[in-house]
């Protein structure tokens, strides 16, 4: 419920800086370890806000889903030669190639 703040606090949504914690250990997920990126470019590891760098939004700086699609494709049947990828006004994502294609629960 609301409360009667006439304005709330706000830090949650200020600019967070990651670059403390470049290179060092997040987590275990046997048998790997997943740590911070190094962020060695010109603002890496700066964030919009707080929300953005927890769900990993522009977490990686140039990676793109569709781009990564086709890099990786293993399905039979070729190549595709265009891969869209990208999120509906429904919040759904959307795949979609010149390849006939299934995803399958695994």
């Amino acid at each position: 419920m609301p409360g009667n703040q006439i304005a709330p606090p706000f830090a949650i949504m200020s600019q967070f800086d990651a670059r403390p914690w470049a290179g060092l250990p997040l987590y275990t997920r046997p048998p790997d370890t997943i740590s911070m990126p190094a962020f060695s470019g010109v603002g890496d590891g700066l964030f919009t806000d707080l929300l953005t760098f927890l769900n990993g939004r522009a977490s990686v700086p140039g990676r793109v889903l569709d781009e990564d699609i086709l890099a990786t494709w293993t399905l039979s049947g070729g190549f595709p030669s265009v891969v869209n990828a990208y999120i509906n006004a429904d919040d759904r994502l959307v795949l979609e190639s010149d390849l006939d294609f299934a995803v399958t629960a695994a």
